[in-house]
């Protein structure tokens, strides 16, 4: 059966979503656990220690010297001088919860992977499309390519892209009903920047598309 076939008769009924968001859940864990069994680059570790340390209690701070940019007065000195800190926030909430460990700060990765399927479908519906590729819009972010390796990644990848898929589609909405929505676009923008620090980009593509 082809997935033209299979797209064309799934209904979104609660059954159809959960069946979704449970393989979609199910594939996010299964390739982090074969490609990406703990974090494995710079970045990764970087944020992964970030959230661990505000789970345990020491606040936003490096407990070591990472780079020289610029030199640290001391081996302890504060932290996300050079990157941003919201992705290790999100991190150490289930870390607070579970434990300071790798599984456990991936609960919040597979949430926003997962919130990203689910949003692209609600743009998607939002444009106008019909059911079947809004459906197959929401499959393509776990299953299209590359990037689909990195999504529970201790990394930017994950959040980056929600909120700034947030502040798009709330654009889209102000367009239609007023600036009401702009002011959480205007949130959901300030998140991306929080980020990463080129999410200050999306505030000029914001201001030309308002």
């Amino acid at each position: 059966m082809s997935i033209r076939l299979i797209l064309t008769h799934m209904k979104p009924g609660r059954r159809g979503w959960f069946t979704l968001t449970m393989l979609t859940t199910a594939f996010l864990w299964g390739i982090q656990f074969i490609y990406q069994p703990e974090p494995s680059w710079l970045d990764a570790v970087y944020y992964y220690l970030g959230g661990a340390g505000l789970a345990q209690g020491r606040g936003l701070v490096d407990t070591y010297i990472w780079n020289y940019l610029p030199p640290p007065e001391a081996i302890v000195h504060p932290g996300f001088t050079y990157w941003m800190p919201l992705t290790s926030v999100v991190l150490s909430i289930p870390m607070s919860i579970l434990g300071a460990n790798h599984p456990a700060a991936r609960v919040a990765l597979v949430a926003m992977a997962l919130g990203i399927s689910l949003l692209s479908y609600g743009l998607t519906r939002h444009l106008g499309v019909e059911h079947r590729f809004a459906l197959l819009a929401c499959l393509l972010p776990p299953l299209g390519g590359w990037y689909g390796l990195y999504w529970a990644s201790t990394d930017t990848f994950a959040p980056y892209t929600l909120v700034t898929a947030l502040a798009l589609f709330v654009l889209v909405r102000a367009g239609k009903h007023g600036a009401y929505h702009a002011v959480f676009a205007g949130a959901a923008i300030a998140l991306a920047y929080l980020t990463r620090v080129d999410g200050i980009l999306i505030l000029g593509a914001a201001a030309i598309f308002l």
